[in-house]
Order: C-alpha cells, then structure tokens, then sequence
C-alpha cells in the first residue's frame, strides 16, 4: 500500500452523523454501504459480523482492502462496480460504460441474495445515490436503517420523499426506515429513471 494514502478511521461527515452512523454500526449484524472509506474503518473497527462495500474506483478498494486490519471473526465483503475510468470520489470520467452503472445500486443486492445476507443498515455515500436508495427500498428487509449523507444539502435527492419520508435529520445526514411496499412497480419505474444520474 502506498505510504502517501491514508485511511481515515471515520467518514468525512459532520460530528452528528458520525455518531449516528458509529451508533447504527454498533447494533448492526450485516452492513451494507455504497461508498467506501472511513466508514468501512469504522465497521471494521466495531466489528460488525459482516459488511458488504461497494466501490467504483478500484485503486482505492485495493488500498483499503490492503490496508484494513481483518479479525477471523468478521466478514468483509469488497465489490468493485465497474463503471469505467473513474476521477475523484469514484465518478466515471465518461459514458463509456453506461450500459453497466446499474451493476453499482444492483450489484450488492446480488451478492446479498446470492450468500443469505440481509442487511440492517445501509449506507448511501457513493454514486448513483437514488438508483441506490430505490435499490433498498426493492430489495432491503422492511424495518432495516437506510443512512443517506449529503441528503439536506442537494434538493435534489428529495424525489426519493414520494416513497417514504427521513424519520430523522443528523446534520446533513437524513435517516430513513425501509417501508413495507407491496406494489413494487413504481419502484422499479423511479429506479429506472435514476440509475443514470451518477450523483
């Protein structure tokens, strides 16, 4: 691992949502988050049982991987989204792989059903944040913790309201609980409109 690079043992958050995501981590059996870094520092730190992190730069995921100190008891999983060449936080520098950014919100959920897992937090602090909270509201288990950064300060992750509402704010930080949704379709409808918009 280069020396130059860093890993932060917490997220690059106001001290609020810090604490509220160090309190969801430490009753979580499985996490789930999209974005990586100092939030996976920290999982790993409390040693949540498993964690599952979704990251669209692979450099980085090798440096975190490379540079976290794993327990036996723990389980982590790393999965790069390729989502093409990526510049600064992970987003792609074109469109050149467009026809696979829906592996990014999907892919979690795949490898989820695939090994039984269920997570009872998820974090959305990467790209592709709506296509990622639609994602969770599809497949994620009613009653599980969704923590949404970056949400009171850019109106335009709001849409996601038509769906459920933040039960609660923590700086810029928004916290939701994943509803028990019958009907699907409209789900599936709003994925399929935001799984485009990398923000």
């Amino acid at each position: 691992m280069p020396e130059s690079i860093n890993i932060p043992d917490k997220p690059i958050m106001p001290a609020a949502a810090v604490a509220r995501l160090e309190r969801a981590l430490a009753q979580s059996e499985c996490y789930l988050e999209y974005g990586s870094g100092g939030s996976t520092s920290m999982a790993n730190r409390l040693g949540v049982p498993v964690s599952i992190s979704v990251e669209s730069d692979k450099a980085w995921l090798e440096t975190l991987k490379a540079g976290l100190i794993l327990t036996p008891s723990v389980r982590r999983i790393f999965l790069h989204a390729d989502i093409g060449p990526t510049r600064e936080w992970g987003h792609p520098v074109d469109e050149s792989k467009w026809r696979a950014w829906h592996e990014y919100p999907l892919g979690a959920w795949r490898a989820c059903r695939a090994e039984s897992l269920d997570p009872d937090v998820v974090l959305i602090d990467g790209r592709f944040r709506k296509a990622c909270f639609y994602a969770t509201l599809i497949f994620g288990r009613p009653g599980a913790t969704i923590l949404f950064d970056d949400y009171e300060n850019r109106p335009f992750y709001r849409d996601v309201e038509d769906f459920v509402r933040p039960s609660a704010m923590y700086d810029r930080l928004a916290e939701f609980t994943v509803p028990n949704i019958a009907d699907k379709n409209s789900l599936w409808l709003a994925f399929a409109d935001a799984v485009t918009d990398q923000r």
